[in-house]
């Protein structure tokens, strides 16, 4: 990461040092390093602080699925492609059924984050001086939006790695098909992570166009046959790892419901939905911001460097902001992280050239090693800036216990073949009794008809007697029938039904939703009465329908609970619902 900050120039019979703008001192270099260590210290502490986003559940569940030898899209519903969770059924078959299995986890992700630091650094280096990218990595790595969504275990975190390989590889050097077959190649990694990469590689070929139309010096050598050999060889590099994929799933039967649930499934009408079309004319004018800015950094004197690899990674980036915050129909914070790379370059750049000026203007004696000294000062104080804005956002977390509590009791009350309901997969070791994850596309889907809900059908026939997780995503009405048959407080509910304090001789109707074993409880521990005219003796199977059960003595607290949670312990009345 150390670069010389000076460059040897002849000048007469002696030698003249002459300072290169662009290069890291050895000074600025250690305080950089210093500021990753920080940097990875505090990832490390806030993994076992930050709440949990359900969407990190939702990706360790079809890595559990994978482990377990079922075949996604096949077996269980995944709208995303494959590889994150197939490179990561390894580590949760190693973890095991074990609740803490969300913190080591996010453990697991600070390699990619580090190396994703790593690369905006190298990329950085590449366009625009060493400088420069290490301060947009420092800087990238205490945002706060950055570091709360990359601290989370997701796909999106191999997806920008990768991204930014075929970034670094792509502009790396010298253009060559050799590098753009390379460069395919991780592109077509990225693509087996997640679709989006076809929009970001899109937007990165349009940039290269861009560029040769704006930029003299990337016409140089530049013909209509070179450029379209470069782009055959990136198409076909692209194709390697993707085609493979399609064989396999192939093999496996999954190739068509891998195709409706990555491709059919996300695709929705405009106007509906979780699509959030704005008006073209919005679009058009953040297509022509996008272009302009393009011309304007094309003929400033600002980062001088190889201006035709700079116009290509910038206007792709404006492209595809353009897009993906106007007309893309379900941006989310995490589809913006390649974005967050580009910006924080930029920010450096313009920071770094002001501090700069600002210093030769007001300082104009102080020597270049004082001045570079002033300015990386200068730069500490926007990186603590950052830093107490994510303190000032976050504080020092919060305690996760709870969440991970909740998960151990669910696993505690549950075998492995038992199904529990959940929105995404919130209980991460157990199988799901509905096909579809209730995110904003099934939502949407369930709403219009074109997904048929057969969430309480499903739970019915599989015998799922356990409710956990969100619920809010579930639709209004199979969640109200759910909740009115089951017993808990919070995200945790058990199939049963709560009578509360009763007298003996007082007829209790009730109704079974999930036919199963059922057992009486009560907080002072009788259960002594009769169901359905018979003796209550001890757990009885019970099928859906109604049942009358009328106690011999008093009781306080009594409900009809699922056996097997009844067994473990379950009460009723003792879960409490988790904050926001």
């Amino acid at each position: 990461m150390l670069e010389s900050p000076r460059s040897v120039v002849p000048s007469g019979p002696a030698t003249v040092r002459v300072p290169m703008p662009g290069a890291l001192g050895r000074g600025e270099g250690v305080l950089v390093l210093v500021l990753f260590g920080a940097l990875l210290a505090l990832r490390a502490f806030y993994a076992a602080r930050l709440p949990f986003d359900t969407d990190e559940s939702q990706h360790l569940h079809v890595a559990w699925a994978w482990s377990k030898g079922h075949v996604a899209y096949r077996d269980f519903f995944d709208n995303h492609t494959p590889l994150f969770h197939l490179l990561s059924a390894p580590f949760v078959a190693a973890v095991g059924e074990r609740a803490e299995i969300l913190v080591l986890a996010r453990y697991a992700m600070l390699p990619l984050h580090a190396a994703t630091l790593y690369l905006t650094y190298a990329i950085g280096r590449r366009l625009f001086g060493a400088r420069i990218g290490a301060w947009a990595a420092v800087l990238l790595g205490f945002h706060r939006e950055f570091f709360a969504i990359s601290i989370q275990y997701r796909t999106d975190q191999l997806w920008l790695l990768a991204w930014l390989l075929a970034v670094a590889v792509l502009l790396g050097g010298r253009w060559s098909a050799r590098r753009g077959f390379a460069g395919g190649l991780l592109l077509g990694f990225a693509v087996g992570v997640s679709m989006k990469t076809l929009l970001s590689a899109g937007t990165l070929g349009a940039g290269a166009l861009v560029a040769v139309a704006v930029c003299p010096a990337a016409r140089a050598g530049w013909s209509a046959r070179r450029a379209a050999m470069g782009a055959a060889a990136v198409f076909a590099g692209t194709l390697v790892v993707p085609g493979a994929l399609a064989l396999w799933l192939a093999s496996m039967g999954a190739l068509d419901a891998f195709r409706y649930c990555t491709l059919d499934h996300n695709a929705m009408s405009l106007g509906v939905g979780g699509w959030r079309p704005l008006s073209p004319y919005l679009f058009a004018a953040a297509l022509a911001g996008s272009i302009g800015a393009t011309f304007a950094f094309g003929r400033s004197r600002l980062a001088p460097g190889d201006r035709a690899r700079q116009l290509t990674f910038l206007t792709s980036a404006g492209l595809c902001a353009s897009i993906v915050f106007t007309i893309w129909p379900t941006s989310t914070r995490q589809d913006g992280l390649p974005l967050s790379v580009v910006l924080a370059l930029l920010v450096a750049v313009v920071l770094v050239a002001a501090l700069d000026a600002a210093i030769a203007r007001l300082l104009p004696r102080l020597s270049l090693v004082a001045a570079r000294r002033l300015a990386a000062g200068s730069l500490v104080l926007v990186v603590f800036g950052f830093g107490a804005r994510l303190y000032a956002k976050s504080g020092f977390g919060r305690d996760l216990g709870p969440y991970i509590g909740e998960l151990r009791e669910v696993l505690r009350i549950t075998d492995p073949s038992d199904f529990v309901m959940d929105a995404k997969g919130d209980t991460i070791f157990r199988e799901r009794p509905f096909y579809y994850v209730l995110e904003l596309f099934t939502i949407h889907r369930l709403e219009d008809g074109s997904i048929e809900d057969r969430i309480v059908e499903r739970c019915v026939e599989t015998g799922a007697c356990v409710l956990y997780g969100e619920f809010k995503p579930f639709p209004r009405k199979t969640l109200a029938r759910l909740l009115d048959h089951a017993v808990g407080v919070g995200r945790l509910r058990v199939q049963g039904h709560a009578f509360g304090t009763v007298t003996a001789g007082t007829p209790l109707p009730f109704d079974i939703l999930v036919p199963s074993t059922y057992a009486f409880v009560a907080e002072d521990g009788i259960a002594r009465g009769t169901l359905d005219g018979t003796p209550y003796e001890g757990p009885r199977a019970l099928s859906a329908g109604a049942h009358v059960f009328v106690a011999d003595v008093p009781a306080r607290g009594l409900a009809v609970v699922w056996a097997k949670a009844a067994a473990r312990g379950f009460a009723p009345t003792a879960s409490a619902p988790l904050g926001p």
